[in-house]
């Protein structure tokens, strides 16, 4: 029996969806080949953001509705303060955006919505199919009742026709990695134990992991491809202070110099995000603002 299922890293900055085509249930779930099903000029992922501000409508006729994801950071998703991310760490909570609430549970359901239909659009492009299947990874540092959870937010969605997201399958976040490591890196199908960490957009995962390529079967005849020997994490800890971080130090610079406007303090937010990734492949980085631009 085969599926096409769609792959979702689901994060708490950015999304990825891949195609995973030809797999053989019979044989369990791991195999089939795997495809980018990103859109065009995304290499850098689907935005994971929630924005609404009761100013802003996508039209003169409408009335303020949320938006997510790509319209969520475009120009006029102003002002920026209401572009919520990290929606991962706040699973269950409320969110109040110009006096009205919302929760960060349907904000998640939005943004895995557009992400699958997204995928669905370069799916059916290009290879001719659509699926209302999907994987997903949650972080290791999850409880039962939030993996539960989500598995309920992604299944609230549904494609434009209407059919209802179905879940075929969850993984860890390192056991994922460790999996990964071994079929792309590694190029081994031997079992092996992997520690692997993962410091994402609002996260860090540790995971040791005992990865089993080829499967085993417990007592009820379950294939099965891992055990999660141990995990730790620090659940908000990520690439979303480490910008903070930045922008501090570089306010602190700039405002040395002279007195910047609101304007330039919203470009130098985005200034620290790309120095900090500037920072990822070098020793020293020079950033530079002038005339309110970058």
């Amino acid at each position: 029996m085969m599926a096409n299922v769609i792959g979702l890293d689901f994060g708490n900055c950015y999304s990825f969806p891949c195609f995973i085509s030809e797999i053989d249930l019979s044989k369990g779930r791991i195999g089939g080949i795997v495809h980018d099903l990103l859109p065009n000029g995304r290499n850098d992922g689907i935005p994971s953001v929630f924005f609404y501000s009761n100013k802003v409508q996508l039209n003169q006729n409408s009335k303020p509705l949320p938006w997510c994801c790509e319209d969520a950071v475009r120009t006029a998703a102003k002002p920026q303060k209401n572009r919520v991310r990290t929606l991962k760490r706040h699973l269950g909570e409320k969110l109040v955006l110009d006096d009205r609430t919302f929760t960060y549970d349907e904000a998640i359901t939005q943004v895995i919505q557009h992400c699958i239909r997204s995928a669905n659009k370069v799916l059916k492009a290009g290879y001719l199919t659509e699926t209302n299947l999907v994987s997903i990874a949650y972080p290791a540092t999850y409880t039962n009742a939030q993996k539960t959870r989500l598995i309920e937010l992604v299944e609230k969605a549904t494609l434009e026709n209407g059919e209802h997201l179905k879940v075929f399958g969850t993984i860890a976040e390192p056991a994922a990695a460790a999996l990964d490591y071994l079929a792309e890196f590694a190029k081994s199908s031997a079992e092996t134990t992997v520690l692997t960490y993962d410091l994402g957009g609002g996260t860090f995962d540790l995971g040791l992991v005992a990865a089993y390529p080829k499967g085993r079967q417990n007592a009820s005849g379950h294939t099965y491809y891992y055990d999660i020997i141990n995990t730790d994490g620090i659940n908000d800890l990520g690439g979303t202070e480490f910008d903070e971080v930045m922008y501090q130090i570089l306010l602190k610079k700039f405002g040395a110099v002279r007195k910047l406007s609101q304007g330039e303090k919203n470009i130098l937010k985005t200034l620290s995000e790309s120095t900090k990734i500037e920072l990822s492949n070098n020793q020293e980085v020079y950033p530079e603002i002038y005339n309110g631009r970058v």
